[in-house]
């Protein structure tokens, strides 16, 4: 990929962090920091062995240190079969430690939630909070052909008890590998932005697209159809999915 992709996070915190205010506000409050090892617990066990039966491989795991309630995300992907065109299918799981039964316990399992990746591979997965109690992770699939490069970002996050695709934007372009004159290359990038409030279930995004050099958007362009004529956009969690924020829809 021509880029890292950076979420940044406004505000005071960033994700997987310690909420400071509210989790810690007990004064001598016990926080069990070395809960056993999920690995070692028989209920995550056999929801591991449903993916890996179904030819499921381990992808990409994260844990919280979430004080009193750790919480780890597991994923775990199939190859397609190679081609450029080829996806691979992801599987995930959500536990959290119950402190007072003394195991890990199944918040959200599931199979094949989604498909993403290049040449039969998973994107390698960042994992985030999406708000207070809210946990997910961010893939950034990507192509090169003919000298263009072009990628898309995609949220996913924790829904009941299964994982959903919450969000998906262009996110770069360029022409480097074109052989185009130096007047003639572009870099199109998006940043995508929380705005860290705790009054809300889900954090709110903001998205600003930074365009250099010549690049002209067409109206079947990916970045027009989101960004229209903006350079910076909102979205609100509404309904299981980041939607446009009423009060500031792109331009038509």
């Amino acid at each position: 990929m021509k880029r890292i992709f950076a979420v940044v996070l406004l505000m005071t915190c960033v994700a997987g962090c310690w909420k400071e205010e509210g989790s810690r506000k007990i004064a001598g409050q016990e926080v069990l920091l070395t809960p056993p090892s999920v690995e070692s617990d028989q209920t995550v066990n056999n929801a591991i062995k449903k993916f890996t039966g179904k030819s499921f491989k381990p992808l990409s795991a994260y844990y919280w240190s979430d004080p009193g309630k750790p919480k780890v995300m597991m994923l775990f992907s199939k190859r397609g079969d190679g081609s450029h065109v080829s996806t691979a299918q992801i599987s995930g799981l959500f536990a959290e430690y119950n402190g007072e039964m003394k195991k890990w316990e199944i918040r959200a399992s599931s199979l094949s939630f989604t498909e993403n990746g290049s040449w039969g591979q998973a994107p390698e997965p960042r994992f985030i909070k999406l708000g207070p109690e809210k946990y997910g992770f961010i893939m950034e699939p990507g192509y090169t052909g003919q000298g263009y490069t072009q990628q898309a970002l995609f949220v996913y996050g924790v829904i009941g008890n299964g994982f959903v695709e919450m969000l998906k934007i262009p996110s770069y372009a360029d022409n480097e590998g074109t052989g185009a004159n130096k007047e003639e290359l572009y870099t199109v990038k998006v940043n995508l932005y929380q705005i860290i409030d705790d009054k809300k279930d889900f954090y709110d995004l903001k998205a600003r697209l930074f365009i250099d050099g010549k690049y002209a958007m067409t109206s079947d362009d990916d970045f027009e159809k989101v960004f229209g004529n903006s350079k910076e956009i909102d979205f609100v969690f509404r309904k299981g999915v980041y939607t446009l924020a009423e009060n500031k829809a792109r331009p038509k």
